[in-house]
């Protein structure tokens, strides 16, 4: 049982994902709607992945940053066709019941 506990533990807070994780939840809080690309890869660094996505016919691109949670639910920074911000998703600020 101490090692599971252990193991878990360590998986949480210690471990490597979990400290790029911790890194980028309080990055993330630095982002604001209307910085440029440029401005938050200063702030995350390079995004583990990055997307896009055509909504009502306009191309979006979307930074996903990991973070180490239960969820398995990324950040994920969503950027206009001129490279501008308009959306940020925090699995952190989503609100649990």
């Amino acid at each position: 049982m101490i090692l599971i506990f252990s193991y878990i533990i360590y998986a949480r807070y210690f471990s490597d994902e979990a400290i790029i994780g911790n890194k980028n939840l309080k990055n993330v809080e630095n982002i604001k709607v209307g910085m440029t690309k440029h401005s938050v890869l200063e702030i995350m660094g390079s995004p583990k992945n990055i997307s896009g996505e055509n909504l009502r016919g306009v191309k979006h691109t979307i930074f996903s940053y990991t973070v180490n949670n239960v969820d398995f639910q990324n950040i994920e920074i969503y950027f206009d066709y001129d490279g501008y911000v308009i959306d940020i998703f925090n699995p952190e600020k989503i609100n649990r019941k």
